[in-house]
């Protein structure tokens, strides 16, 4: 999962991948298999997906990143501050 965030921080951010630092890793429980970043027009299977909150710190910029347990990630192309925003609980 790891590798997978470095390489593509450093791709979009076009720098080395050694430029970029995990500033941030959090475990949360997504509501469903869109790892919180939902598409238009896509199906998600709905049922509770544990996983993970990066973000990716380059001299260019912080990118935020969502992932599942299975080490599967997406990029929710946010550009983040200092603070994350919180999901919603699941209940």
């Amino acid at each position: 999962m790891r590798r997978a965030v470095v390489a593509d921080a450093a791709k979009r951010f076009k720098v080395a991948e050694h430029a970029v630092v995990l500033t941030r890793a959090e475990r949360v429980t997504w509501p469903d298999s869109s790892l919180g970043c939902p598409e238009p027009g896509m199906m998600y299977t709905q049922a509770l997906v544990p996983g993970f909150r990066l973000v990716a710190k380059t001299t260019g910029g912080e990118l935020l990143y969502h992932a599942d347990a299975a080490g599967h990630t997406r990029n929710c192309r946010i550009q983040v501050g200092p603070e994350l925003p919180r999901p919603a609980p699941v209940r």
